[in-house]
């Protein structure tokens, strides 16, 4: 069953039909004979289908705050190693459905060489015209934006506790130096940012290297997908961002993403500034997926984002 927020956007996905999958198949001009569940999460879903041919492709369903068939079009275009889009529509409750190239198994895991041989292909594109821009002004109001969002969750009677009001605390603390450390946004590297590259998100095969999860790819400074590299679950490895960010010069990265912005290394700018964005996008998405979230939750949710925010907070105010 679908649930939708209160302005009538779709929040919960729901599992395409078979009419639906035969609509997306004619699209494709194949038959779809079988399917089977690979993931499903709330907002989307992937499964692997069957054509009658014997071959086979991926089917991807979600929101459409968590469409990528535009990146992955704006990817190819640009030739960037993307898995084929075979077809794509959009489901009378408003999902958006993709099929994809299948890869197969993955051989091996991306090393850091790779990563940054990718990373340099990536943002040497420009970004989608349709995607957000996260220049200088759009990273020093992040802050700001997740204060709104606490606001606006605290009048749901939600994250009202002592810990909630250290939250508020430490962005408030960040805004304060925010437009300042935001300085240098723009310098190169500055284009298409994956936003989510992590060793999952590269797919090694027999066919080579392929990047996925593009749905929340935007234009902005691709030193935040150097510190995304490393994920959001462990305690964070300054000396790993300094690590990746050599080898993508190396790799043929801009000689300026060396260069220091706002007052701070390369490496240490990126790792701030990716853990406030990020912060933001976890209050947000907490507002915006409210009706799904369970409040026995709402502590260790807020420790996690307090964690991130005393990483960041003590580079950008050191």
């Amino acid at each position: 069953m679908r649930t939708n927020s209160s302005d009538g956007r779709v929040t919960r996905v729901a599992r395409p039909t078979t009419e639906d999958l035969a609509e997306l198949a004619a699209r494709a001009r194949v038959s779809i004979v079988s399917r089977a569940d690979i993931r499903v999460w709330p907002q989307s879903g992937v499964e692997r289908v069957h054509f009658a041919d014997g071959r086979t492709a991926v089917l991807k369903y979600t929101i459409p705050d968590f469409a990528e068939d535009d990146a992955l079009g704006h990817a190819a275009y640009h030739g960037l190693p993307v898995p084929a889009l075979l077809a794509k529509g959009m489901l009378p409750g408003g999902e958006v459905a993709v099929l994809m190239e299948d890869l197969g198994a993955q051989i091996q895991e991306p090393t850091l060489r790779e990563a940054a041989r990718l990373a340099v292909m990536i943002h040497r594109v420009p970004g989608p015209p349709e995607r957000p821009v996260l220049d200088r002004e759009a990273l020093s109001v992040l802050p700001e934006s997740a204060l709104e969002c606490l606001r606006r969750l605290r009048q749901m009677g939600r994250w009202r506790g002592e810990e909630a009001r250290g939250l508020r605390g430490d962005l408030e603390r960040i805004a304060q130096v925010a437009r300042h450390r935001a300085r240098g946004a723009e310098i190169p590297p500055f284009g298409l940012a994956h936003s989510e590259f992590h060793p999952t998100s590269i797919h090694i095969g027999r066919r080579g290297s392929r990047v996925l999860d593009w749905a929340r790819c935007y234009t902005g400074s691709g030193l935040l997908d150097l510190a995304s590299w490393q994920g959001t679950q462990q305690p964070f490895e300054l000396a790993r961002v300094e690590d990746l960010l050599t080898a993508y010069l190396a790799a043929g990265g801009p000689p300026s993403a060396a260069a220091d912005r706002g007052g701070l290394p390369a490496h240490v700018w990126a790792s701030a500034w990716h853990k406030v964005w990020i912060t933001e996008w976890f209050v947000a998405a907490q507002e915006r997926f409210l009706p799904l979230t369970d409040p026995g939750q709402d502590v260790a949710t807020i420790q996690s984002i307090r964690v991130h925010l005393a990483e960041a907070g003590s580079w950008l105010m050191n």
